[in-house]
């Protein structure tokens, strides 16, 4: 069945369809077997095809979705298993993907999303690099829920691309870990770590904006002129970041600028914050996401009687 029609069947059906999520292109075959005997539990299988699935939820555009769900249901234990799952890219702002996964899931029939998670792989590019979450089991009948994803030759051009301030490049890869924690108040990053891998690289900010984002004092003018052209040796950056989506960074710069004091060594401690719901929104807006999220959340800011400019 071809994937539009098959989502509007099923949110005309379920009752708990999201009321965010349509489904826009690609196929999905449905096949379902019951049993059903005398004195016995009911008891059930089923497998879903996706082919080259793509839609929206809510403000996150998912395409190109293939792979085999299957269930089971026997003795009040529902099985679920992700098989040659693979996603082309999804998009909030900043698109990962292509993504590859392969889990499978255990619970009890009276608590369906309080089982047992056992991931045997999960691995996304990113920004010209990698994201991989090691084999592991989440209990999501306990929570926090821990989620260390490792990063790998992470592009700091493309990093420095993405983010919407015109004047910021670079050059270098990163690699290091960003542990997160799902908890009943959101998503949290307890020291994360990024580092760059030798030899190092180059960095270009803009003065105007770095002086916009660090303020004005002799500390952080020195800072501005080196970051004008800047040859680093060594970067490191600790990461958290709370429920709320409020991001600090602290980062380690050791390097020179060729056009200060002669190109002697400096060492720069600089501290950064990032509102990234504010600035998954500024993407959302620039066009660079599907139109259809694009449109929610000009909507939603309407709703909220805010400006919806990027």
């Amino acid at each position: 069945m071809a994937a539009q029609n098959a989502g509007e069947a099923l949110a005309a059906t379920l009752l708990n369809w999201p009321e965010l999520l349509s489904l826009e292109n690609g196929e999905l075959t449905l096949q379902a077997n019951l049993r059903l005997n005398s004195n016995e539990p009911l008891a059930a299988d089923a497998w879903l095809d996706l082919k080259d699935v793509s839609g929206v939820m809510d403000r996150t555009a998912l395409t190109n979705l293939s792979g085999r769900l299957l269930f089971a249901l026997e003795a009040d234990t529902l099985t679920t298993a992700l098989r040659d799952i693979r996603i082309g890219e999804v998009d909030s702002g900043i698109g990962i993907g292509p993504i590859q996964l392969l889990a499978d899931y255990e619970a009890n029939l009276a608590a369906p999303l309080r089982g047992q998670l056992a991931v045997q792989q999960a691995t996304a590019e990113f920004l010209g690099g990698r994201l991989r979450v090691a084999p592991r089991t989440v209990d999501l009948s306990n929570r926090p829920w821990h989620v260390p994803i490792d990063v790998y030759d992470l592009s700091l051009e493309r990093l420095l691309q993405a983010y919407p301030a015109e004047g910021f490049s670079g050059t270098g890869t990163l690699t290091g870990r960003i542990p997160v924690a799902v908890t009943d108040a959101g998503v949290r990053v307890d020291e994360g770590a990024l580092r760059a891998v030798s030899p190092g690289g180059k960095l270009i900010m803009p003065a105007e904006r770095l002086q916009a984002m660090l303020g004005s004092s002799d500390a952080m003018d020195l800072v501005v002129q080196a970051l004008q052209n800047f040859h680093y040796s060594v970067l490191e950056s600790t990461i958290d970041c709370d429920e709320e989506g409020k991001l600090a960074l602290g980062l380690r710069l050791e390097g020179e600028n060729p056009d200060l004091r002669g190109g002697q060594p400096v060492v720069l401690n600089i501290n950064l914050e990032e509102d990234i719901p504010a600035l998954l929104t500024s993407l959302q807006l620039s066009g660079r996401v599907n139109e259809a999220v694009t449109e929610r959340v000009r909507e939603r800011l309407q709703q909220s009687g805010q400006e919806a400019v990027p």
